[in-house]
């Protein structure tokens, strides 16, 4: 019984069979006769029934076994209006009461019947469709005329580097600038002007987020999430003599600044050199790790100058009270006069690398030199000195005529594996 049920749904949702004859068959397997089903209805003129139709009802219903109709009346809309409703009451009954397996197929033909009914009473009541005109054989290649042909889509656009112009004036003297640069280059020079006329190179992670350029009362600052970029590098012009304070940090990548006055200064870099060359300051700090530096033209009342896994290279650098320290790195030193101060005190110390200092020699030059070099050797080779200790590792000694120089240097040198070589 639940097969023949199953193959009447079947025939029925392929439209092989009509909703009338459905109807009989699904009464003939309650307990009634089972007359034989009737064949599918030919294809009149002009192609309008379709078997590949997703509605098996579609043409059958305009153009039915005696013949399309030319007119309907109330009479035919009543008849169909119930043949619709009988059937579809007959097959809710039918999907309560079959096995589960069966459910699934019950329903989908309930609703195609559901909707096939108002088409075949909604049909009666309108005049009979015209045959459509024949379409020309699908072109090989092209679209199928069932679908519209899909728009071209663009390939997502790879993240680039994205460069943007900067300008942003100065108004008033004292003022703080903060800089920070990622994995790329910073680059700052001073001029005699009141902008800041800035290169920001970037590369996003995604989208395009927000960098720019900013002033929040005297405090002028590159604005943006680090989070957010691969990597962000400055070129820029600035103010030579407008702050009061500069910071400056970067990584991966050179910075290099000339040019630039301020009485606070702070330079950071991390796994890339540090140049600075031309910079007058109250206060220096200089560090950097994995790489190395080179200063030149450095005036300061206190400078800190530290780095790690790097050599430092300084020229001309005039600073009452420095310390400057690497380690697994070198120092090499030309200094052509102390000019500014009177006195000055400098602590350096190179471990694991050499020391190479060439300082000058003149009767107004008092120098006071303690020098370490703990396995390895101390050479000092300035003229006018007078030993008070002098051995190979290590040294002291002072100018004769120290105490009446009117300039005063006092250094402390220390370093390992490496000698210290003053001349």
């Amino acid at each position: 019984m639940v097969n023949e049920k199953m193959k009447i749904l079947k025939m029925l949702e392929e439209g092989r069979i009509s909703a009338e004859d459905a109807a009989k068959l699904l009464d003939g397997t309650s307990g009634g006769p089972s007359p034989a089903p009737s064949p599918p209805p030919s294809e009149p003129a002009g192609g309008y029934y379709s078997t590949a139709s997703n509605d098996g009802f579609k043409g059958y219903a305009s153009s039915g076994p005696s013949g399309p109709s030319s007119s309907s009346g109330p009479r035919d809309r009543r008849a169909a209006s119930s043949t619709a409703a009988d059937l579809t009451r007959k097959l809710e009954n039918l999907f309560n009461s079959v096995e589960p397996k069966l459910a699934r197929i019950a329903e989908t033909v309930v609703e195609k019947t559901g909707s096939a009914a108002d088409a075949i009473a909604k049909s009666l009541s309108q005049p009979p469709r015209p045959p459509e005109p024949a379409r020309p054989p699908h072109a090989p290649g092209a679209p199928p005329r069932t679908q519209s042909a899909a728009r071209p889509v663009a390939a997502p656009k790879t993240r680039g580097r994205v460069e943007r112009a900067f300008e942003l004036k100065i108004t008033e003297t004292g003022s703080e600038l903060i800089l920070d640069g990622l994995n790329g280059q910073m680059l700052l020079k001073g001029y005699n002007g009141d902008k800041i006329t800035a290169k920001v190179f970037y590369t996003a992670k995604r989208g395009n987020p927000v960098i720019d350029l900013v002033a929040l009362g005297n405090k002028y600052y590159l604005n943006y999430d680090e989070n957010e970029f691969e990597s962000v590098s400055v070129d820029a012009y600035i103010p030579e003599s407008m702050f009061s304070s500069v910071r400056i940090t970067n990584t991966m990548g050179p910075l290099v600044i000339s040019t630039v006055n301020a009485a606070d200064a702070r330079f950071e870099n991390q796994n890339g050199d540090i140049e600075i060359s031309g910079f007058a300051a109250k206060n220096l700090l200089v560090e950097t790790n994995n790489g190395n530096m080179r200063l030149s033209g450095i005036t300061a009342e206190r400078a800190a100058i530290d780095g790690f896994n790097g050599a430092i290279q300084a020229a001309d650098i005039d600073a009452s009270q420095m310390k400057m320290t690497t380690f697994n790195g070198g120092i090499t030193m030309q200094v052509p006069g102390f000019n500014r101060h009177s006195e000055y005190t400098w602590g350096i110390e190179a471990n694991n690398g050499k020391m190479n200092m060439i300082l000058p020699s003149s009767v107004d030059i008092g120098y006071h030199v303690r020098a370490t070099a703990a396995l390895s050797e101390v050479r000092l080779g300035l003229t006018g000195l007078s030993y008070i200790s002098n051995n190979r590792s290590s040294a002291e000694a002072q100018s004769v005529n120290f105490d009446q120089a009117a300039k005063k240097v006092k250094l402390m040198l220390e370093t390992s594996n490496a000698p210290i070589i003053v001349n």
